[in-house]
Parts: structure tokens; C-alpha cells; sequence
């Protein structure tokens, strides 16, 4: 069996000339994300449903211990005794899901249709240059 030789450890010494270590200020910080997901709620159309979040997490950070385990307790009771709004919101999503599986493919089909169209009739473009082409150079 080869064995290799272990790579030699250099020693390095610091030196006054060199440079500091600066943090990249480009890094991603809780600040910077929540600045992104919040252009990109706005662009998509979803600042509404953001916001109620972001209230519903304020309005959790800021009531007191003892309040928190009562509203705990309450969105657990909410929670067992709507339990059929559960199944009626699985039912949906599942309808749509369905609907938009179907839509897409039949929008990928369209799209695929069309692309082969486009590749036919380049294809016959380029076999009738070519046929020009041999026309020409038996002039």
C-alpha cells in the first residue's frame, strides 16, 4: 500500500504589517433576511398575510409568561373542538392542488407543443438554405 508523506507545518508568524480580519458587512444578519422576505412578500402580493403575522409574533413576544400558558391553552382548546375545520381545509387543499396539477400540465403540454412547432419549422428553414447553398455552389 502507497503511503503518502504528511504535509509539513509551517509556522506562521503575525507580524504587525499584516492586515486585520474584517467581517464581510455583506454577511446575511436577521435584519438583512427580514428586510428580503419582506421586498419579496410585497413583490408577490403577500404583504398582507406577512404583516398579520408579524403583528400575531409581536403581540406573543409581548404578553407575560403567565398570560402566554393561558393563551396556550387556549389555541389548544380552539384547536380539538374545530377539529372538522381541519379536515374541511385538507379537502380544500387538496381540490385545488389537484386543479393547479392539472393546469399546469396542460399549460406544459401547450408549451411543449409549441416549442416543437418552432424547432419543425427552423428545421425546414434550415434544410431549405442548405438546399440554396448546394444550388449556388454548383453555379
Amino acid at each position: 500500500m502507497l503511503e503518502l508523506p504528511a504535509p509539513e507545518e509551517k509556522e506562521t508568524k503575525k507580524t504587525d504589517t499584516q492586515k486585520p480580519i474584517i467581517p464581510n458587512p455583506y454577511r446575511p444578519n436577521f435584519w438583512y433576511s427580514l428586510s428580503k422576505v419582506t421586498i419579496s412578500a410585497m413583490g408577490k402580493g403577500q404583504i398582507l398575510p406577512f404583516g398579520l403575522f408579524c403583528l400575531i409574533g409581536l403581540y406573543i413576544y409581548k404578553i407575560p409568561a403567565a398570560d402566554l400558558l393561558k393563551l396556550g391553552f387556549a389555541v389548544i382548546k380552539v384547536f380539538t373542538s374545530w377539529w372538522l375545520l381541519g379536515w374541511l381545509f385538507l379537502f380544500i387543499t387538496f381540490i385545488t392542488g389537484l386543479v393547479f396539477r392539472y393546469k399546469n400540465r396542460k399549460n406544459h403540454e401547450a408549451e411543449l407543443k409549441k416549442k416543437d412547432n418552432q424547432i419543425k419549422t427552423l428545421e425546414e428553414e434550415n434544410t431549405k438554405l442548405k438546399k440554396k447553398l448546394e444550388k449556388s455552389k454548383n453555379i
